[in-house]
């Protein structure tokens, strides 16, 4: 990892399925808090995974995960449940769906406790933003590092995408297959990958071609 994280502050929020807390995570100046910066949805019934390091208390979830729906200042009613493991925490979009064009705010409350009992050492948040599916077109959002140091050195988050069946994606450079929402390094000497999303068997769905020169956070870009 470019960037370490210190223990029990790891947090993915992977979409879908969501997040990876990894490159991109900013601290706040009260250090209590990382911010893992915004990303931008298409879904409007999308459910969030939070995936901790450690199995955590469950009964200690209650009250501390909440989506506050920014532009109006109101909390959104959701209602947490247990994924496949203790680890694992499933966040599904409220009955009527989010709202498109409004600005949301997830917070993952530092007072959650993990089965050892100790609280978690942050508050993680990330604010997401409900755009418009126009005209049925698919993209796909994502994060990349390139190391200061070593530039053929790349590290690749596919963070979203609105295309119906995908939860996978792979690379030209590495035919290893990654959940979508987790971060993958490789060595990259081109400044432009081919990437291509794909179901849980593998099969493509659809592709797009990524700029991987530097660093940078959140792009979309379309699939074909």
């Amino acid at each position: 990892m470019i960037k370490r994280i210190k223990k029990y502050s790891l947090i993915a929020l992977t979409l879908f399925m969501f997040l990876c807390l990894s490159n991109g995570a900013v601290l706040a100046e009260d250090s209590d808090t990382v911010n893992l910066g915004t990303r931008t949805i298409t879904d409007v019934n999308k459910t969030w995974t939070i995936t901790f390091n450690n199995p955590i208390e469950f009964d200690s979830v209650a009250g501390n995960v909440e989506i506050r729906d920014v532009t109006t200042g109101n909390n959104v009613p959701i209602s947490p449940v247990q994924g496949d493991n203790r680890s694992v925490v499933i966040v599904k979009a409220p009955s009527e769906g989010y709202t498109v064009g409004h600005n949301y705010l997830i917070t993952v409350n530092k007072n959650i406790k993990l089965e050892s009992g100790t609280p978690l050492s942050k508050t993680t948040t990330l604010n997401f933003i409900v755009a418009s599916k126009e005209d049925n077109e698919y993209t796909l959002s994502a994060d990349i590092t390139v190391s200061p140091i070593i530039s053929v050195f790349k590290q690749i988050t596919v963070t979203s995408t609105n295309l119906p069946g995908a939860s996978k994606y792979k690379i030209d450079e590495n035919n290893k297959l990654f959940d979508i929402g987790e971060t993958m390094a490789s060595l990259i000497s081109e400044d432009t990958v081919k990437v291509y999303i794909c179901d849980s068997s593998g099969n493509v769905l659809g592709t797009a071609d990524m700029d991987v020169s530097t660093t940078k956070n959140n792009i979309s870009l379309k699939l074909q």
